[in-house]
């Protein structure tokens, strides 16, 4: 599954834009992948302090349904989800020459 956004404006804005993105209201495993990438996203946003920000990210992740106990013939009774490869890609600059 996959999951991306974008946002430019003053860093406060930019996070408070993510903190109440869920993502195009993505749902089951890309909604997870997008909160799992939120607390990144909002400390590389946080550390531009003053400047305007373009802030552009996706990412997606391959996840693996396995069984954690089965029944005496073998069949699965309870399964876990397991990541088994993702990527996340973010791309922040910053905007100089804007006038307010």
């Amino acid at each position: 599954m996959s999951w991306s956004f974008s946002a430019v404006g003053k860093p406060d804005a930019v996070q408070r834009a993510i903190e109440a993105s869920s993502n195009n209201k993505s749902t089951g495993q890309s909604l997870d992948e997008w909160n799992a990438a939120k607390p990144a996203l909002l400390a590389l946003v946080g550390a531009n302090q003053g400047n305007v920000v373009r802030l552009t990210a996706n990412g997606s992740a391959s996840v693996e349904v396995r069984p954690t106990k089965t029944d005496s013939e073998g069949s699965p009774v309870s399964t876990e989800r397991v990541r088994t490869s993702g990527s996340c890609t973010c791309t922040l600059e910053s905007l100089y020459g804007f006038v307010e």
